[in-house]
């Protein structure tokens, strides 16, 4: 399967903590040995969606203006959707597709320390589905 553009990716989640940042989608092989794809990350205050103000390719679109930002609700479950930055790739059939969910990256993103740390509940299934969507192209 080969995947050319931008994945997005559907995140629900519940916390104690007011905010929260979220980043990688991953290959894994047989063996655990993880490959970095690619990576995005979005402020759990800033997930409102808005219509973006030019062809941005259909992708989730946040302003990002203060007046929007909507502190996470105390152990309410959230969704979060944004796009991951664009990545070629052609996955093997004997590997397998992870999303690594990170909620700091010290060397990339200035990420606000909570102490001590909330605990954070990543919902899944029928109720809460959480999901990737690849950017999937046919090969020739």
């Amino acid at each position: 399967m080969r995947a050319i553009g931008h994945p997005v990716v559907h995140v629900r989640l519940s916390s104690e903590a007011p905010d929260l940042d979220v980043f990688v989608l991953e290959e894994v092989d047989g063996n655990g040995n993880s490959t970095y794809l690619t990576q995005g990350k979005l402020r759990a205050s800033h997930r409102g969606l808005s219509r973006a103000p030019f062809d941005n390719l259909a992708l989730p679109w946040h302003n990002h203006f203060q007046s929007e930002r909507q502190p996470i609700p105390a152990e309410m479950p959230v969704e979060r959707v944004f796009d991951f930055l664009s990545t070629a790739y052609e996955f093997s059939k004997e590997k397998s597709i992870r999303l690594t969910i990170a909620f700091a990256d010290a060397d990339n993103f200035d990420t606000p320390v909570i102490d001590p740390a909330p605990e954070v509940h990543l919902l899944r299934g029928k109720d809460h589905p959480s999901l990737v969507q690849l950017p999937v192209v046919q090969s020739r």
